[in-house]
């Protein structure tokens, strides 16, 4: 039996993550430098916790001790796996790595600049975590459960163990990116230089839900006139009946549960939305008022 906080995209802020976990009851122990629970609680953090906001070291600091304390599962999102590939990729050029990083993670270059060695530590340690966690009955992901991706990666559930898996299966790789980065759709616009991606929401009712709803972006709505190129049946997943909990899609306005099974935790609290977690404690259908946010 579990009882277990799962704690949506953080993204480098740090404040809101602690008012989040003194919420929950949570406290920190000077002695062993942790946040622990009274009641044997532990969080389970759904990835994406880096980037955007400008405390991502006492991020990092809190949740790897809280992960080596016992107090912590952690897993990957698509921002700390891209962050150790960079790194992977570029062990024997630093120059090159540094580069990226100001481009793609602006805050982590700044924070890190003249700590590249304790980053780096970081990262051998983002390269140990696993992409998803099956407690039995529920599931933690980033982005996406599809059983049949789960199946596919199930021995090789670490960043570092899905490298070697893509190196030696590049066939997989779009498969591998959903799981972290869900589903996405390309629209190019006329008038605009950029094209537009929209997400997939694969907790909605596909069958009986039309499908420019089932495509989200923060600013934009889904064309209708492009439904016709859209094949309903390369979306559908095979799932779990069990509760799923995920981050990723950065939904607006006051946090709500999503799905009676599928709980996404990501109300973009990294962009002035709300930090939201749910507080599990075994139920097979997943209860509102169990959302508790900051």
């Amino acid at each position: 039996m579990y009882s277990l906080d799962f704690i949506g995209d953080i993204h480098g802020h740090y404040s809101k993550f602690i008012q989040l976990l003194n919420k929950l009851g949570y406290s920190y122990n000077s002695e062993l430098n942790t946040y622990s629970h009274p009641d044997k609680r532990k969080i389970v953090v759904l990835g994406d916790f880096v980037n955007v906001g400008m405390q991502n070291n006492e991020v990092l600091a809190c949740l790897q001790n809280m992960h080596q304390k016992g107090d912590a599962y952690i897993i990957s999102g698509n921002h700390e796996y891209f962050l150790a590939l960079l790194y992977t990729k570029t062990l024997h050029n630093k120059h090159t790595l540094w580069y990226y990083i100001q481009r793609d993670y602006y805050p982590i270059y700044i924070e890190f600049i003249n700590k590249k060695e304790l980053l780096y530590s970081y990262i051998e340690w983002l390269l140990e975590l696993p992409i998803f966690l099956d407690f039995g009955n529920c599931k933690a992901i980033h982005a996406i459960w599809d059983e049949n991706d789960i199946e596919l990666v199930k021995n090789y559930n670490s960043i570092k163990k899905m490298f070697e898996f893509i190196s030696m299966n590049p066939e997989f790789k779009e498969r591998l990116n959903k799981i972290i980065m869900g589903i996405t759709y390309k629209v190019k616009k006329t008038n605009h230089h950029k094209p537009t991606f929209f997400r997939f929401k694969w907790w909605e009712d596909i069958d009986n839900t039309p499908i420019h709803q089932l495509f989200m972006h923060k600013f934009e709505q889904f064309p209708v006139e492009m439904e016709k190129d859209i094949d309903v049946h390369t979306l559908k997943i095979k799932t779990t009946p069990y509760p799923v909990f995920f981050g990723h899609y950065n939904l607006q306005g006051f946090p709500y549960l999503t799905n009676k099974t599928k709980c996404c935790l990501d109300f973009g609290g990294a962009k002035g939305g709300y930090l939201t977690s749910y507080r599990w404690d075994n139920e097979e259908i997943l209860d509102s008022n169990k959302i508790i946010y900051v």
